[in-house]
């Protein structure tokens, strides 16, 4: 793209894999958390003892409602970028999730639940990441909200626009937010990728090379 065109990553925990080609090393790593969606027959969703009626939670353990299904998410594991559950992790889950819900113990255990993992973004310094990346003025991150993504969007990205397009619409080929829009600066410095996000070729050729024997191998195992 043309330098006068700004383009915004926000890829979520990809981010760090994207930005290699870049030279561009971003402190983030993925956290993977797992999901069991347990499906309710007819008349269960509206018994208390099968489906909770409101979310319930401890230091570990989230169930909510999910439709015609209950929801139960839990566990946060290191281990790279692929999206495969560990078997003695999901064990433990599915095992904790029957203490909290017996009436559907058999359910919970059995083939019909459906498993799901995803990768959260988490930076290092638990600060997201936004603003214009070093290096390149039309490049610019929203990212590493951890597993609070659905909380943060809305301002993460009023926090984007605001460091796109940081003075007068004169000076930004007529383009301006309001200023009661506008996010304070010592906002922005908080969550800006300078100092954070850095340039690092060497790195990113190492990491580029061992992820890409990586990706081979969970192909191999897959086949």
């Amino acid at each position: 793209v043309g330098e006068d065109v700004a383009v915004v990553v926000a890829a979520g925990a990809w981010t760090p894999v994207l930005l290699r080609d870049v030279e561009l090393y971003v402190p983030m790593y993925p956290l993977k958390g797992y999901d069991l969606i347990v499906p309710l027959e007819d008349g269960e969703e509206r018994r208390k003892e099968h489906a909770p009626q409101r979310i319930v939670a401890d230091a570990s353990m989230f169930l909510t409602r999910f439709h015609d299904s209950v929801r139960i998410t839990s566990i946060g594991e290191f281990s790279g970028w692929h999206t495969r559950p560990n078997n003695t992790v999901l064990h433990n889950l599915r095992e904790k999730a029957q203490r909290w819900l017996p009436s559907l113990s058999n359910r919970i255990m059995g083939n019909n639940t459906r498993v799901v993992t995803g990768l959260r973004p988490f930076v290092a310094d638990g600060r997201m990441i936004i603003g214009r990346a070093p290096q390149f003025e039309n490049l610019f991150l929203n990212t590493g909200p951890g597993s609070n993504g659905w909380k943060l969007c809305v301002g993460a990205a009023r926090v984007l626009v605001s460091n796109m397009l940081p003075g007068d619409g004169d000076r930004n080929n007529g383009k301006s937010i309001p200023d009661d829009m506008r996010v304070p600066r010592e906002a922005l410095d908080l969550v800006d990728p300078r100092g954070r996000v850095l340039h690092a070729p060497v790195f990113c050729a190492v990491a580029s090379a061992f992820s890409s024997e990586g990706y081979v191998m969970a192909a191999v195992e897959r086949s």
